[in-house]
């Protein structure tokens, strides 16, 4: 809609044929900001304003001149590729910040589990870490000794209560036969062996 104006405004200055790429501009900086759909909906709008405002007969969406035909079939092939193109720069872009946060997230995690003084605030520290990594509740339930299960939950902002027996009962269980709800469980695993579990609670999962 905003190419429209600018193109009338041009229309004295630029060639004919160098309209379209005004056009082409607005479908690579919608690709760029959006996505793949987006820019597919900005070639259609570009394609239709370009042969209705610029193409004889104006005003119309006929076209009489076999080489206003031709460009308006270059527009329409040359918009939908670069907007592709853009698209996947735009996902590109987008996993290499996450992978760059995922990094940033390891490194705090480590610093902090450096500085901790004492289990317990690695335990807590634990489930905040991964509360924050998933953006769900978590717990993390470790044996101790004997019989004894400690459980430490936070959400990514506060600490939780622990959860109930039944549920670590219930998440072993899911373990066991593979199964998953609205608790998503796995074991706790160190080189010497399973040492608990982390519990976190994502209600989207269904069984």
């Amino acid at each position: 809609l905003i190419t429209t104006p600018i193109a009338f405004l041009a229309h004295s200055i630029l060639s004919h044929a160098n309209l379209s790429l005004l056009f082409l501009t607005a479908v690579l900086i919608t690709a760029a900001r959006t996505g793949i759909e987006a820019a597919l909906y900005a070639s259609l709008l570009g394609f239709l304003s370009f042969n209705f405002f610029f193409t004889r007969p104006y005003y119309t969406l006929f076209v009489l001149d076999y080489g206003d035909l031709a460009t308006l079939g270059f527009f329409l092939l040359m918009a939908g590729i670069t907007g592709k193109l853009a698209a996947r720069m735009q996902r590109e872009i987008a996993i290499n910040r996450a992978m760059v946060q995922r990094l940033t997230n390891i490194n705090q995690f480590t610093r902090m589990m450096a500085a901790a003084p004492d289990s317990e605030t690695v335990r807590d520290d634990l489930a905040r870490h991964i509360a924050v990594t998933f953006d769900a509740p978590a717990w993390v339930a470790v044996k101790e000794e004997g019989e004894e299960v400690s459980i430490y939950g936070h959400d990514g902002i506060n600490s939780l209560e622990p959860l109930p027996g039944k549920v670590l009962s219930e998440c072993q269980r899911f373990i066991d036969e593979g199964r998953y709800a609205s608790w998503f469980c796995f074991n706790l695993n160190t080189r010497h062996g399973s040492i608990g579990q982390v519990i976190l609670q994502i209600p989207d999962l269904n069984p």
